[in-house]
């Protein structure tokens, strides 16, 4: 094992070979004196040849100490960069005309570190072009929306050795990566006023023998960490031990470390003030590059600020609404007035004609279903809408249930058409159709199921109910119960179609008993159904069903989790197919 002295001595010339005893002192801040005697003794273990380059047992004594890869993390949300993270990742920013990873990657590899791997998760797709681009390789975190930062270094863990690791959106000014590196360490700034970011209290040799969050006149963590394979295989030890503990589901590295501090040596590595930047929010970016928000081009605070004719300083309080699983929906405010924004998710513009969309919203408006419409913008998707206070729609409340079926009512007491039809057995086609052959091919996967319902709903068809203006998308996440009304928002699905579907989407929004789906259907009709009013309302449960399954078999590929959502959707579709099937042909 090397010295310390040794080590820097090694390093050094690997990079500045043939130099001089003067520009080494100057370089490792040793007197002349010092570093002839660290030569004298390099040189007596045949490391250094006379002409002040390494020999071949220098390079082999330095191997151990060599920095095999870097592990960049890249897959959180950074809501505190919202609005802008609801449409990129904060480590694909443009600050000072470069992209944040793309910077650090560069900084990486001119370093002599040729080994990357991004660890992603949120908009993971966007970073692919990564791997073309710098030869980087891309691990995919699955657990980003459960857990920390933690997860990344664990979905990692097969390639943790003698690794920085680092953050995606830090902005490095001053780069401390080198080839080789002597032990673990964290990279630390000095700040005089209270931070709260993690704080290192060291001994006489810069081990780490405090840390904590929240700080003055301190050292705190900002930039990368290096772990030695020694220290990085006790980490994982602990962390294959633990990595189930409910205490630690939501834990960040640093608490893991603060926790195994006493098992885990690492040392500080200063570094001088603002040598690495992170940007907590847009208004901090901002600060540091006031061509930010230009740079980033039209994006959502230009959208909202074009619309309201304010500044992207005056909008507050975002905070996202959590119900829509097509679209990215935020409220914010500006001055005193509450709104709503809703981003178009990732491969609607295949499955949505924004532009009907927006004429069935002005209908809906002028029908007094929905009042909330400000500007819509049918080529980009995004709509601005005013706040309605309401309080969360719930299923199990049977007042909520009535006002819901109401609603759904009110639309069909006044027939009206939009001029187009909504085929959901056609639209499930379409979407199942195109569904990445990576991931499966989903229209062959699922043609039992299909023809089933294809069959279901040529019977429909022949019980004569007349096509009308519809929403096929009346659920929970639709339906605002505000303090002086009920209202029907979100038309992305509207078209001319059998009133039964409303219903029908009404009740897939959750996991009913037949029992329930008989006290919903009476709710509507307000008495009793008949045997075939029973079976055709049956049948588009299930129509239902499968189109909501086959969504969700799209949203899947493209990367989305739906949770139980898709099994709930194809038990609705087999479930009440069968049923009613067996109404239709006669069965009990």
């Amino acid at each position: 094992m090397l010295t310390q002295p040794q080590f820097k001595i090694l390093s050094y010339l690997c990079d500045h070979p043939y130099t001089s005893q003067r520009a080494l002192a100057k370089a490792l801040t040793l007197s002349v004196g010092s570093v002839n005697t660290l030569l004298k003794g390099c040189r007596q273990m045949e490391w250094i040849a006379p002409d002040y380059t390494l020999a071949p047992a220098g390079n082999h004594a330095l191997e151990p100490y060599k920095v095999k890869n870097a592990i960049i993390l890249a897959a959180g949300f950074s809501s505190r960069c919202a609005p802008l993270s609801y449409e990129k990742p904060k480590g694909l920013f443009k600050v000072k005309g470069e992209v944040l990873i793309e910077r650090q990657i560069r900084q990486l590899q001119e370093a002599g570190i040729q080994d990357i791997y991004v660890v992603v998760g949120y908009m993971k797709e966007l970073f692919f072009y990564l791997e073309e681009k710098f030869g980087v390789h891309i691990i995919v975190n699955d657990e980003y929306m459960q857990r920390n930062n933690l997860s990344s270094v664990y979905a990692a863990k097969e390639f943790f050795g003698n690794s920085y690791i680092c953050y995606s959106d830090n902005y490095i000014q001053e780069s401390g990566y080198t080839k080789y590196a002597y032990q673990s360490y964290y990279a630390a700034l000095y700040s005089e006023e209270y931070t709260d970011e993690y704080i290192m209290a060291v001994d006489k040799n810069g081990l780490i023998h405090q840390y904590y969050q929240g700080g003055e006149k301190c050292w705190y963590q900002m930039g990368e960490m290096y772990f030695s394979h020694d220290t990085a295989q006790k980490f994982l030890s602990l962390l294959e031990r633990e990595y189930h503990y409910p205490s630690i589901y939501d834990m960040k590295i640093d608490d893991f470390y603060a926790r195994h501090l006493s098992e885990l040596p690492i040392y500080i590595k200063k570094y001088p003030q603002d040598a690495v930047l992170e940007f907590d929010t847009i208004a901090e970016i901002e600060q540091f590059d006031n061509k930010f928000i230009q740079n980033m081009g039209e994006n959502i605070l230009t959208n909202i600020c074009t619309a309201l004719r304010c500044n992207d300083s005056d909008i507050t309080d975002i905070h996202q609404i959590k119900r829509g699983m097509t679209n990215t929906i935020f409220s914010f405010t500006v001055g005193n007035t509450k709104y709503i924004y809703r981003h178009p998710g990732r491969g609607t513009e295949k499955i949505i004609d924004r532009s009907r969309e927006a004429y069935a919203q002005e209908v809906a408006q002028t029908l007094g279903l929905d009042p909330t419409l400000i500007k819509c913008e049918p080529s980009k998707g995004w709509k601005l809408s005013s706040y309605i206070e309401n309080v969360p729609f719930d299923y199990t409340n049977l007042d909520d249930e009535r006002r819901g079926i109401e609603l759904i009512r009110r639309l069909h007491s006044n027939p009206t058409t939009l001029g187009w039809s909504f085929d959901m057995l056609e639209r499930a086609g379409d979407m199942q159709a195109i569904v990445s052959s990576d991931y499966y091919d989903a229209y062959s996967q699922f043609s039992a199921l299909r023809e089933m319902i294809s069959q279901l709903y040529a019977f429909t068809k022949q019980d004569g109910y007349q096509l009308e203006m519809c929403h096929n998308d009346a659920c929970d996440s639709n339906i605002l119960l505000g303090k002086n009304g009920t209202y029907l928002i979100d038309w992305e699905y509207a078209g001319d179609n059998d009133p039964a579907a409303d219903i029908g989407s009404f009740i897939v929004g959750c996991e009913h008993t037949r029992e329930d789906c008989d006290r919903i259907l009476k709710l509507y009709f307000g008495r009793d159904l008949t045997e075939k009013e029973k079976r055709h309302y049956y049948a588009y449960i299930a129509i239902n069903g499968y189109f909501l399954f086959s969504w969700a078999i799209y949203k899947e590929s493209t990367g989305q989790n739906l949770g139980n959502f898709t099994y709930m959707w194809y038990q609705y579709a087999l479930k009440y197919g069968k049923i009613a099937l067996q109404l239709y042909k006669g069965g009990c």
